[in-house]
This record gives structure tokens, sequence and C-alpha cells, in this order.
């Protein structure tokens, strides 16, 4: 006969014994991590059904997304119409004829022409070649500049705008570099802290890049045309226009509606 004291003695000896678990293969788990048993009591959901529900929900997130952004779209571009309307941002319009002595307009062109070539031998963003020139536009319509100091400006002018764009921009050295040691990097330094003067610090104007961006995003959003070559092709005549010294009377973001309008022409008409 059993008495009370051996069943609990039997009962204490087994609450000492350590567990046995079971052996699980870790593939057999499904999202249970504290489970020793591999087959959980409720179905899970099938692949099929746990893709498209989560296709859904993506979609839905994608949607929603859209739509938020969309919403400050046209208040990003006022803001940044208006800021290309102030006249602290914006060069004069004859500044060749109003207050420089030295620099015509053919010279002007020459320098725009070499600091492509500069930008594309160390492959600086498009955007940066934009708010060089608008620096040196900017610069030159303030203070008169000798004929040899203009290269010297527009090597400074990159070297910020490379500053401000760039995730790693080129030192100082390579720009000296660039003109063939024609300044050295003292020289370049100072001029540096010349046109932050001159410019009050105010760096971040918008381009045409700054517009264009949008308006290609527009233009190819239906598929109508190759979005690269669309692009590729905007751009390029963006820059031609950085070469005219007469394109100066018209705001950022006309000179590249018109790109626009350009390229919309050529798509209507076959021609890419």
């Amino acid at each position: 006969m059993k008495t009370r004291a051996a069943a609990k003695r039997r009962a204490n000896q087994t609450l000492n014994q350590p567990l046995k678990k079971q052996r699980v293969i870790l593939g057999e788990l499904i999202n249970f991590p504290n489970l020793s048993d591999p087959q959980p009591k409720c179905a899970p959901f099938s692949k099929k059904k746990l893709s498209s529900a989560n296709k859904t929900h993506d979609d839905n997130d994608a949607e929603s997304n859209v739509n938020a952004a969309a919403a400050f779209v046209f208040d990003v571009y006022n803001y940044l119409h208006a800021l290309e309307t102030e006249k602290k941002r914006r060069p004069m319009v004859d500044y060749i004829e109003g207050v420089q002595k030295e620099v015509a307009i053919s010279m002007r062109g020459i320098l725009v022409d070499w600091l492509v070539e500069v930008a594309e031998k160390y492959k600086l963003l498009s955007d940066t070649l934009h708010l060089t020139i608008s620096y040196i536009d900017r610069v030159l319509s303030l203070n008169a500049v000798s004929k040899p100091r203009l290269q010297l400006l527009g090597v400074s002018s990159m070297l910020i705008a490379s500053k401000y764009e760039e995730i790693s921009p080129p030192h100082v050295e390579e720009f000296c570099f660039i003109t063939d040691n024609t300044y050295d990097k003292a020289e370049v330094i100072s001029m540096e802290a010349e046109i932050l003067k001159a410019l009050d610090f105010e760096l971040g104007n918008p381009t045409v890049k700054t517009f264009l961006r949008r308006f290609t995003g527009l233009a190819c959003e239906k598929k109508r045309a190759s979005s690269l070559q669309f692009e590729f092709m905007s751009y390029y005549l963006a820059e031609l226009s950085l070469l005219e010294y007469y394109c100066l009377k018209f705001l950022p973001s006309l000179v590249a509606a018109s790109v626009r309008k350009v390229m919309t022409l050529h798509l209507s008409f076959g021609l890419i």
C-alpha cells in the first residue's frame, strides 16, 4: 500500500529531474521560437495567400506614399520658384557691359566650356556644374575681375560647388593641377574666401537642373519615351544654355520648361 510520504517523495524526484526536450529541426519551426512541438496547433497561411497579402499591403503603402509626396511637390516647387526670383540669387543680365572691364562675352564662353571638361575629368555631378556657373555669374555681377584671374574664379567656384553637392569633392591641389599649376593652393583658397564673402554665403540657389529633374520625370512617367534617352538629351540642352550669356535674362525654371518643350516636340515628331 502506497503511503502519502512515498507518493510525495516520488513527486519531488520527478520535479528535480531535468526535462527531456525533443530535438526539433530548425526548418520545421514556423515563427514559434519557444515552441517545443514543431507542429503548430493552427494551420499557417499558405505561401500564396501570404505573398498576396504582403503585396496588397506594400501596394497600399506605395500608393499612400506617392499621394503624400504629391501633396508637397506643388509647395516645394513654389518655394523654389520664389527662391530663384530673389535679387540676391540672380546675376545681372548685362554685367559684362555694366561691371566688367576686361572680361568679354567670348571669354565667359571659353571658361564655361573648359569647366565642362573639368567636370567630366573629375566625374562631377551636373548639379555641381550648374551651381558653379551660377556662382561665377553672380560674382561677376558684383565685382570686376581681371582677365588673368578669370580662370581662378572658375576653379574656385567649382571647388565651392563641389563641397556643396559632391560626396567626395576634389581636393584643392587637384584644381591647382588642372590649371597646369597656374595658381597655387593659397591663391585658390583666397579666391574661395572672396567668393563666399561676395555671395554672402548664399550658396543654395536653384538652377536649371533643379527644375529640369522634375520636368523630365513628368514627361517620362507615362513611358512615352525612353526615360534615360529623354533625360540625357534634356540635360545636354540645359548645359548648352550655360554657354549662352544672353540666357541669363531668363529664370532657370523658364529655361528648364523650354528644354522640356523642345524635347516633347522631338518626341511628338518621332525624332527620339
